[in-house]
């Protein structure tokens, strides 16, 4: 499973834009994605929602609303399940401890 984590400093740097674009190139191209948006904004989950509202249900993209505290344990069970080729990770415009792993 590629995990892909999108951090920057700044807010506003298009973390989202890019997460968001890179989700959708991923499952066009028959990759089974998780997305994880860990910012407090919930700019990706908020995109998440529209795409599934306008398209319907997918399986091959899942969003999902994780605290920070349990990222590292859900990140196991994707990778225990084996189902999972891509982890799309979304995190707020700043450096703690969600990001420096």
């Amino acid at each position: 499973m590629r995990i892909v984590a999108f951090a920057s400093q700044k807010g506003g740097s298009g973390k989202s834009t890019l997460a968001a674009c890179l989700t959708a190139a991923a499952v066009r191209d028959g990759e089974r994605v998780v997305v994880i948006d860990l910012d407090p904004q919930g700019t990706l989950a908020e995109w998440g929602r529209l795409r599934l509202a306008g398209s319907g249900e997918d399986p091959a993209l899942t969003f999902r609303t994780v605290k920070p505290a349990d990222l590292d344990a859900f990140v196991a069970r994707l990778r225990e399940h084996g189902a999972t080729t891509t982890l799309i990770l979304d995190t707020a415009g700043t450096f703690d401890a969600t990001v420096d792993r």
